[in-house]
């Protein structure tokens, strides 16, 4: 029949070149096809007009407490000089520690930041907290800042990015 369809029912379709023309409700569906995407694709580009994703929390493949400044404690030095945590395996390298008096996660990397380093047990400031983490490893993060008399968050923060730093404890100077 040398590629020529032909439909034996009462539709109104009819036959150009071998190819039957649009089914009906194709030509009515399609402008409303086109107006969704063209109503999406202007919503992503628009001021909390679209969707988005929101970052997850960094996360550590291990357990790990702030062990100082204890968590809470208030009457602390202004100059900590390092904030120390009890781990069950060490921080990735790419971790740091990000002290902010704003407790709000998004605002965290506004802070101060350091990176950390293994210490001995024997290195760690008094007082500090007793780790719930059987047989720890202790990490610390030097921090020069001096913060006045206020409560500080302290945070967790990857610096490959993609994640919102974890909240790890807080703490009041004097």
């Amino acid at each position: 029949m040398n590629g020529i369809v032909i439909l034996s029912s009462a539709s109104s379709m009819r036959v150009v070149e071998g190819r039957p023309s649009s089914a009906p409700w194709a030509r009515r569906t399609k402008p409303a096809l086109i107006a969704l995407c063209v109503m999406a694709l202007t919503a992503c580009g628009g001021y909390n007009a679209g969707t988005y994703l929101t970052p997850i929390q960094c996360l550590y493949n291990g357990l790990s407490q702030q062990i100082y400044p204890i968590p809470g404690a208030t009457n602390v030095p202004d100059g900590p000089g390092q904030i120390v945590f009890a781990v069950s395996r060490l921080f990735p390298s790419t971790f740091q520690v990000l002290v902010h008096n704003d407790p709000n996660p998004n605002t965290a990397t506004a802070g101060t930041a350091g990176f950390f380093q293994q210490i001995n047990q024997s290195q760690v400031p008094q007082p500090s907290a007793t780790p719930s983490i059987s047989n720890p490893l202790y990490e610390s993060a030097s921090i020069s800042a001096s913060f006045p008399h206020a409560t500080y968050s302290v945070f967790l923060n990857d610096t490959l990015g993609g994640c919102t730093p974890t909240t790890a404890g807080s703490f009041t100077t004097q």
